[in-house]
């Protein structure tokens, strides 16, 4: 599964650091192409990405399609959530929803690039960053059902996303500035 050629991501769009990429995939005849995109931010962590990533108090901030948000579940506290977001109505395609559970965690183990991974994708995991690689947090997001909020007036739409943020930083860790500290981010949806 690497870049280009059959089956393989191609390369749509760039600006800067940032690179998105899509693949032509079809399930069962229905479109389900995934996206999968590369970025690198300086002076913010990991950890901070993925928290407003997934925080709901914060879910208006950053995403201006949402008309409406409901946290309808807490399944463990401060990190899996089952979520009901109603979209803005784009004419003249129907207005969407979804029901999804996200789960915010800190990745055990996570260390550095293999060799491997890099030949598996055709590139490193994103733009190269300088530092030592501190920590790993990920947000996974995917749809499921809840027999009290049935799909209604709205076209449900089904989604699998992962948000990863790995943090590098320069120097020693504890007395890091936020000049030293870099997030290469790795972002992966697709529908189902």
């Amino acid at each position: 599964m690497g870049l280009g050629g059959e089956g393989g991501w191609q390369l749509f769009a760039e600006d800067g650091l940032m690179k998105m990429y899509k693949r032509e995939v079809e399930v069962d005849g229905l479109v389900c192409d995934p996206l999968k995109a590369v970025h690198v931010v300086k002076g913010v962590t990991g950890r901070e990405m993925c928290h407003y990533f997934f925080a709901p108090e914060v879910r208006y901030d950053w995403e201006p399609t949402v008309e409406t948000m409901k946290v309808v579940e807490v399944v463990e506290t401060a990190k899996t959530l089952i979520f009901h977001q109603i979209h803005k109505r784009v004419w003249p395609a129907a207005q969407r929803d979804a029901l999804f559970w996200s789960h915010i965690e800190q990745m055990a183990g996570a260390g550095v690039e293999s060799e491997q991974q890099v030949e598996q994708f055709g590139e490193p995991l994103g733009p190269p960053v300088s530092g030592d690689l501190f920590n790993t947090w990920t947000v996974c997001n995917k749809s499921c059902d809840q027999p009290e909020i049935p799909a209604g007036r709205c076209v449900r739409v089904f989604l699998t996303v992962c948000l990863v943020g790995q943090t590098y930083v320069e120097g020693d860790p504890l007395i890091a500035t936020r000049d030293k500290v870099t997030t290469r981010i790795t972002y992966c949806s697709s529908s189902e």
